[in-house]
């Protein structure tokens, strides 16, 4: 039985919804929302020459971009290890420890009523059945768990879209 919630979970990826690059971090952490910690969902938190989007960088980034709350946590438990030969992620996720991390996420979720999860993906894998991004599918589960959690995935982009900054799927909780 889903408990009663009143929190808000955002989604984010730092590679741009509309071009899939890389978005430079003062717009990615910049357009995070002000009352969010932000979470680091990823195994491994690297980026190959992308400094603040790897490891004590993001923490740096967060502090120098974010505006409102500068809290960052890596919640490694919810990192996504389900790999191609080639190394590219799929779906469905397999977590690193996903009592373990659904466990702490709901505890942050009840403890701050704004977290923001991030990791590298763009909002364009959401519709995408072998590739989607497991954010998507740690947001669904959250969704299950607690009733009254709205969730937000953002749309963040360094090119003019109509879309900037609003959610694809907004879905207060069940």
């Amino acid at each position: 039985m889903a408990s009663v919630i009143h929190s808000t979970l955002y989604t984010a990826g730092y590679r741009d919804s509309v071009t899939d690059k890389r978005l430079p971090p003062e717009l990615f952490y910049g357009s995070l929302p002000e009352e969010a910690t932000v979470v680091d969902i990823r195994s491994h938190p690297y980026s190959p020459f992308a400094p603040d989007y790897t490891g004590s960088g993001v923490l740096a980034a967060v502090g120098r971009w974010k505006p409102g709350v500068k809290e960052f946590i890596h919640l490694r438990a919810l990192g996504n290890t389900h790999r191609e030969g080639t190394g590219k992620r799929r779906t469905p996720p397999v977590y690193v420890d996903e009592e373990r991390g659904f466990a702490e996420l709901e505890a942050l979720l009840r403890e701050r009523r704004a977290v923001v999860i991030f990791c590298a993906c763009s909002t364009l894998t959401f519709g995408d059945p072998r590739y989607r991004c497991h954010r998507f599918f740690v947001a669904d589960e959250m969704d299950r768990r607690l009733r009254g959690l709205t969730i937000t995935h953002l749309r963040i982009t360094a090119v003019e879209d109509p879309n900037q900054g609003m959610s694809i799927n907004t879905a207060p909780g069940g």
